[in-house]
């Protein structure tokens, strides 16, 4: 017996972008220095100096980046961008140090880096001083402090 289903263009649109998704996932997941084993054996802390080594990775390697627009789009994208390394660097349970800087709780943290609450420019810059004084690596190409080079 065959079925045959009709989709729509939308649904198959849905569909071709979970197969990108699932195949940036899986280029991040397969690289040579990703760490192996179940996630309960990576260490809690990084080992000394990790994070001044860690290599950042490209935007187009995250499989996912919310939509930056209007004031300060640019700004907001690259800190975004520099969360996003932090978190690829530190791993689990990364957002509980950052979250403490901040004043904030860990799933304020989670729901901005997810792109599920907005915040204004300035908060995006609390984040960045934030994640200087955590030690995370600047954004490529730029100074110390971020996107303007502070």
């Amino acid at each position: 017996m065959n079925i045959t289903i009709d989709i729509t263009d939308e649904a198959k649109a849905a569909l071709d972008r979970l197969a990108e998704l699932v195949e940036r996932l899986e280029r991040v997941l397969n690289r040579p220095d990703a760490p192996s084993g179940p996630c309960g054996e990576l260490p809690a802390e990084p080992a000394e100096g990790a994070l001044a080594a860690f290599e950042p990775v490209g935007v187009e390697d995250l499989a996912y980046m919310p939509d930056f627009n209007g004031r300060g789009a640019v700004s907001k994208g690259a800190i975004w961008g520099r969360m996003a390394r932090y978190r690829m660097a530190r791993g689990l349970g990364c957002w509980a140090p950052l979250a403490k800087e901040l004043h904030k709780s860990d799933d304020w943290v989670r729901s901005v880096y997810l792109g599920e609450i907005a915040v204004p420019l300035a908060v995006w810059r609390k984040i960045d001083h934030a994640l200087d004084r955590l030690g995370a690596p600047p954004v490529p190409g730029k100074g110390a402090g971020g996107e303007d080079g502070r």
